[in-house]
């Protein structure tokens, strides 16, 4: 069970919860992409960080899946 779950004292506010949450984070997220990006779309601010975000898993990848030294 979800964590909120033992906090909600009605069965109506356990159900609003995750609706309440989903309409905060649709309104951060277009937030951020409007004042990152330019523009009120996330993915397009998401589009500009995906090729750090490559570079960045790449490296972090190879540096821990290399061998270490006998």
């Amino acid at each position: 069970m979800a964590e909120y779950l033992r906090f909600a004292r009605t069965a109506f506010v356990a159900l609003a919860i995750p609706f309440i949450v989903l309409v905060v984070d649709h309104v951060f997220l277009r937030v951020i992409g409007a004042v990152v990006s330019g523009s009120p779309d996330f993915t397009a601010y998401m589009a500009t960080l995906s090729g750090i975000a490559a570079i960045v898993g790449i490296t972090r990848a190879v540096r821990v899946r290399r061998p270490a030294s006998a």
